[in-house]
């Protein structure tokens, strides 16, 4: 015969239905009957089917009936239905600490071994939010290692979905051994691959703290994806993501950098109209991967052009990231003129403010030509730097020295103070230090063949640091630098200057001097070279990257005909 109860449970359309169901028929009801209240009452409660808050369930005089109920058929409950009524607890608030849920708690704990993989990750989701108890705190230990020491027993699927949404738990709970399983096993299946699971498993990659360049094919096959399904992507999409690369980018992982993917998020805001401050944001982005888009930095500016507030109003951050995006680039835009006032205007006003990073904008004005005598004098005061440069930063200091060497040289008509001779000194001590020895060395030694053609680790009085300088007559014949004592800091200022003879400064720079997506020097780099020109000598650098590709019997050449160009 049907069971009228079960039938009403199911049929209920409000709480208080299934709540009246129980406190008429609680006695008779079995372990079918009460999973199916627990179930009812949680779909009716989550979708507002109901003329009860979650509180008042949970407190009510039947739902503590059925309570006692699912007590006493507990026994009878396999693992998946105990999970359900812990669910629907969890969603009504019930504490951790009470009764019915340590007692649901202790007996899944009991059968934890019997858990499928699905099991234990929505158990973890489930206790996550749960005030902390020792049975809690002991399940959330105990859960990612059975999950980890069964997985490859336990998995029941080779489906795309079923190993994305495990390896969403296993990036999360740091499991490295699991993830790269899954990873191994995803990559099997990446045929498969669609919008929703790339999202997925990117985010689930960037996840894991232990980096691996193992992840790189599947992270960039799921990039690859997210570019041909662009039309799919938001614009959250895009932040989002790009926002979980950075920091794994900056952390030395470069392989989560992906030059098509970035363009992709930058045509969208272009393309879509996504608006300044957006616009603004994804530059900043692009910025700490050092993308450049001159179509981005256009599109900003043209929008500046029709709307001069935009920068005459905006914050700190917003100017500043412009700034930085355009001194990175080394990109002056054609109107460039009519805009630096605003900008200069606009600093001016916050210049009293000490936490903006006022060397760094000052030296990205500088790389883009806009000289401000009250920003420089700033940034030179004494005030300033107790206040700004009391603890030692190389970076601030790196910064500091290649603003005073680009007024220096740059800017005669400056007028204003100087910064402290020690903390110039000691920068410019500092410049060169944490670079390696060049590697060029030994090859240029071989191609002009006499060590005496070649000084290594020169400096300027302004703190220039040099890696290799040589001199060459016309032809490119190499000239040794004799009476030179090369046991003692050498200073380019100080070397003979040899009548129809070109000194050549030599540089082997890191990849970070050049964009990461053109391959052009980064405003600093341009910067730093311009002012080095001044001293009348030439300049030529390699790029490490290039460097390194070469074959032993190539770099004689190469360093050769390098010199040849100057």
């Amino acid at each position: 015969s049907p069971d009228i109860l079960l039938k009403n449970i199911k049929s209920a359309s409000d709480t208080s239905d299934i709540l009246m169901s129980v406190k008429m028929h609680h006695e008779i009801m079995n372990d079918r009957h009460i999973m199916q209240a627990f179930r009812s009452i949680f779909n009716l409660q989550k979708h507002e089917h109901t003329s009860l808050s979650n509180g008042e369930v949970a407190r009510s005089a039947d739902f503590k009936s059925l309570c006692h109920e699912l007590k006493k058929q507990i026994r009878n409950l396999d693992v998946s239905d105990r999970i359900d009524a812990l669910k629907t607890l969890s969603f009504l608030g019930v504490s951790a600490t009470t009764k019915i849920v340590q007692i649901l708690l202790h007996t899944i704990t009991r059968d934890i071994g019997d858990l499928s993989l699905q099991q234990i990750t929505f158990f973890d989701f489930l206790i996550k939010d749960f005030e902390n108890c020792p049975l809690v705190e002991a399940l959330q230990i105990a859960l990612p290692i059975v999950f980890d020491t069964s997985l490859q027993t336990k998995m029941e699927s080779d489906s795309l979905q079923y190993l994305t949404d495990l390896l969403h738990y296993a990036t999360r709970k740091n499991l490295s051994a699991a993830s790269l399983f899954l990873i191994e096993s995803l990559m099997k299946k990446r045929s498969e691959m669609d919008f929703k699971s790339a999202r997925s498993i990117i985010r689930s990659i960037c996840a894991l703290k232990v980096d691996d360049v193992r992840h790189r094919s599947l992270l960039h096959h799921a990039l690859d994806l997210m570019v041909e399904s662009q039309s799919n992507c938001t614009y959250q999409d895009y932040d989002i993501l790009i926002s979980k690369m950075i920091p794994k980018y900056l952390a030395r992982n470069y392989y989560f950098y992906h030059e098509e993917f970035m363009n992709a998020a930058i045509n969208f805001v272009i393309k879509n109209n996504c608006g300044f401050n957006e616009s603004v944001w994804m530059l900043r982005k692009a910025t700490k991967f050092g993308h450049v888009s001159y179509e981005l930095l256009d599109y900003l500016i043209g929008k500046i052009e029709v709307n001069r507030k935009l920068i005459e109003d905006c914050g700190g951050l917003v100017l500043f990231t412009l700034i930085r995006g355009l001194s990175q680039a080394d990109y002056q835009p054609p109107n460039w003129r009519n805009i630096e006032p605003l900008v200069l205007k606009n600093a001016l006003s916050q210049k009293n403010k000490l936490h903006p990073p006022w060397i760094k904008f000052v030296r990205d004005l500088c790389i883009l030509g806009t000289w401000s005598t009250e920003l420089i004098e700033l940034i030179f005061s004494p005030e300033f730097q107790a206040k700004c440069l009391h603890d030692y930063n190389l970076y601030d200091h790196l910064m500091l020295i290649s603003i005073y060497q680009a007024v220096k040289t740059l800017y005669p008509m400056y007028t204003g103070p100087w910064p402290n001779p020690q903390t110039i000194e000691l920068a410019a001590k500092t410049n060169g230090i944490h670079a390696m020895e060049s590697p060029l060395r030994d090859s240029l030694v071989q191609g002009l063949g006499d060590k005496r053609c070649v000084l290594n680790g020169v400096s300027t009085k302004l703190g220039h640091f040099i890696d290799h300088v040589i001199a060459v007559r016309q032809g490119g014949y190499p000239v040794p630098f004799t009476n030179v004592d090369t046991t003692t800091q050498l200073f380019l200022e100080d070397l003979p200057r040899m009548e129809d003879c070109t000194v050549v400064a030599i540089f082997h720079l890191p990849a970070t001097a050049f964009a990461t997506n053109t391959g052009k020097l980064r405003g600093a780099t341009r910067m730093m070279i311009h002012t080095l020109e001044c001293y009348e000598v030439s300049v030529a650098y390699v790029n490490a990257h290039t460097w390194e590709q070469l074959l032993d019997t190539e770099r004689v050449p190469f360093v050769m005909s390098l010199i040849k160009t100057v």
